[in-house]
């Protein structure tokens, strides 16, 4: 029913996602190209469609990138919470 081989690589990458996301070099990382990158998109002119549109996908490419970082963090929380249930024998009779 539940791969528990799979679970425990969830966990461990979840902490490894942790252990770097978390880490003040890279959240300075994240703030500091969000902020480069609106302070560049409101100092554009306003026919600079092109360049908004850069500014635009690059917000979203690092928005996308952190949200694979905290996806793979809750993964592996939830995934060591079924481990911790398998190992109490929460599932033996489904």
């Amino acid at each position: 029913m539940f791969d528990r081989k799979k679970l425990e690589q969830d966990v461990e990458i979840g902490n490894k996602a942790s252990e770097i996301y978390q880490t003040e070099i890279v959240q300075n990382f994240f703030r500091e190209i969000r902020l480069r990158t609106i302070d560049s998109w409101e100092k554009s002119h306003d026919t600079d469609l092109e360049g908004r549109e850069k500014a635009y996908l690059f917000l979203k490419l690092v928005r996308g990138f952190e949200n694979t970082f905290k996806t793979a963090m809750d993964t592996g929380k939830i995934s060591s919470e079924t481990l911790d249930k398998l190992r109490e024998g929460a599932f033996e009779n489904l």
